[in-house]
């Protein structure tokens, strides 16, 4: 395999860790490369990708990086919990009464509506900072992301795979 089909492979690797919650992946690689080093490349480059679509220089673009990039500490910290809400699920699966199970359940469905406000709550921030068309397209642009990288991996063959990549 190539160096540049390697590097997109674990591109691609890495956003699936960072777009699916710990708990639902099935398996996690062992010994891989840095994936926080990555996932802050990627992060960058969509970042770049923005301000390229969005148009903005100068003043905005600093004001508005700024926003963003707070507004995704954000996501990840509730990211974070919706992970430890699944693995806490996954556990009690195997070994809680059926009141634990929908105490945990309703515990994973919190910290979900939690992220969803975050990420919704990025896009909020950002809109005075934005005109009209611009707002319209970061919109799009936030909410289409997981559905393109959904249809990137899907391309790659990552999802029709029924086991875990071989080391």
């Amino acid at each position: 395999m190539g160096m540049v089909k390697r590097l997109g492979m674990t591109i691609v690797i890495a956003l699936l860790l960072h777009t699916v919650p710990a708990g639902a992946q099935g398996f996690a690689p062992k010994g891989g490369p840095d994936v926080d080093r990555i996932k802050n490349r990627i992060l960058e480059m969509k970042s770049k990708k923005l301000v390229e679509l969005l148009q903005l220089s100068g003043d905005q673009k600093t004001k508005f990086l700024s926003v963003y990039e707070a507004g995704q500490q954000n996501i990840d910290d509730a990211k974070k919990y919706l992970d430890a809400a699944i693995r806490k699920l996954n556990k009690v699966l195997k070994e809680g009464s059926d009141v634990d199970i929908s105490t945990a359940t309703d515990e994973v469905m919190s910290n979900y509506d939690a992220l969803v406000r975050a990420q919704k709550a990025r896009i909020t921030e950002l809109k005075p900072l934005l005109n009209v068309e611009q707002y319209a397209k970061l919109t799009m642009f936030e909410i289409r992301f997981p559905d393109v990288l959904q249809r990137i991996i899907m391309r790659r063959g990552l999802l029709n795979n029924s086991e875990p990549p071989k080391e």
